[in-house]
């Protein structure tokens, strides 16, 4: 069985995503575990922030996914 999981994803991308995201990638190159622990917020619905266990579980999954996976 196969599932598809979407994170932080959107049909129109914001203004200002472009220099959010060089931020972002110039902060995870100097510090990745800070970045992601910085971005965390923005990834779920807020409601998905009250499921500790699954929230535990993606950030595990962040820091072992390599950045080339």
């Amino acid at each position: 069985m196969s599932k598809l999981f979407l994170c932080d994803t959107w049909a129109r991308k914001p203004e200002g995503t472009d220099e959010y995201l060089r931020n972002y990638w110039t902060h995870a190159e100097r510090d990745l575990d800070s970045a992601l622990t910085e971005h965390f917020h923005l990834l779920l619905h807020d409601d998905r922030y009250n499921d500790d266990a699954f929230c535990a579980r993606l950030q595990h999954w962040q820091r072992e996914m390599g950045a080339d996976e």
